[in-house]
């Protein structure tokens, strides 16, 4: 897009921008104590949502988390006894509290980050018990998809990974606060994961993320992979890949908003499992392989436009 497109796009935009700035409410946060319980937040976060669907005349609401990427949890509630537990003691992720708000008042939700979200087994089985879908979790934008394509290839030929190293680098606000080291470990958690569900095995690993701040919304991934062929040959494979992260995301986002909104009018529950190709971490239940995703994608597509239900 050339300069005087962008400054009359920036125009057009700017007043619509304010207006809906004007009406973003403080979230939650895990820096900041709650008042009253996390009960209470839970209640008040869906009392937002049913305000905003109110206002708006919504007929379907989608709860997206695009939010920064929170420090993993030290408790991991595994049932809905562990989970009163956690509330009882403040310990329970805000993104696990955005997505019980959510499905509190009756929403889809989508979680784009690396945070916890939906999978919490409690959570997952509040969202299926209203008959309410989930979809999620750590957008596959760049080098992941890249990595999940290829690691598909090293499969199908019988190559044996040896090791797979990556070094990310970018120098947006997502980049700055990877720069935490909690936070940070969580992002390497859903990166580092995609390997071992591909191969079926875990090579030697690294993954490296930097926050370099010139790159601005460039992210630029670098990786080096050791692999045998026949013989125990071994040969390797380089690439160098360099995005724009907005660009790469907001479409995906986009779509995944018109996804839920469609689970919601078919009245489909739980992981939308079609949606799988969009994300790192996703059920082993669910599509693991690219063409898989895609495919799955495609028959969804093909289901819904026959008519299906």
């Amino acid at each position: 897009m050339q300069a005087a497109q962008k400054s009359e796009l920036i125009r057009y935009a700017e007043p619509h921008l304010k207006d809906y700035a004007s009406r973003i409410k403080q979230g939650f946060t895990y820096r900041q104590k709650a008042e009253g319980t996390l009960r209470d937040v839970v209640g008040q976060l869906a009392d937002d949502i049913d305000d905003f669907r109110k206002k708006t005349g919504a007929g379907r609401v989608v709860v997206l988390n695009v939010a920064t990427t929170e420090p993993q949890p030290s408790m991991i509630p595994q049932d809905e006894e562990e989970m009163e537990a956690a509330f009882d003691k403040g310990r329970l992720p805000e993104s696990a509290i955005y997505a019980l708000a959510a499905c509190e008042a009756a929403c889809a939700y989508v979680n784009f980050t690396p945070s916890i979200g939906c999978y919490l087994p409690p959570v997952m089985e509040k969202f299926e018990r209203r008959g309410l879908p989930y979809a999620g979790r750590d957008g596959k934008t760049g080098e992941t998809l890249i990595k999940t394509a290829l690691a598909h290839l090293f499969s199908v030929r019988a190559f044996n990974v040896l090791s797979w190293v990556g070094f990310n680098v970018l120098g947006n606000s997502d980049g700055r606060s990877l720069s935490e080291p909690h936070r940070k470990a969580a992002k390497r958690a859903t990166k580092g994961a995609t390997l071992q569900r591909l191969l079926g095995y875990s090579p030697d690993s690294l993954v490296g993320i930097e926050f370099v701040k010139p790159l601005g919304d460039k992210k630029i991934a670098w990786d080096h992979i050791l692999f045998e062929g026949a013989f125990g040959t071994r040969m390797s494979l380089s690439f160098l890949w360099e995005g724009v992260d907005s660009v790469l995301a907001a479409p995906i986002v986009i779509d995944l908003v018109r996804f839920a909104a469609l689970a919601l009018k078919r009245r489909e529950s739980g992981y939308l499992k079609h949606l799988a190709l969009f994300f790192k971490d996703v059920p082993p239940d669910a599509p693991q392989h690219l063409l898989e995703q895609f495919q799955a994608l495609l028959n969804y597509v093909e289901e819904v436009s026959n008519g299906g239900v």
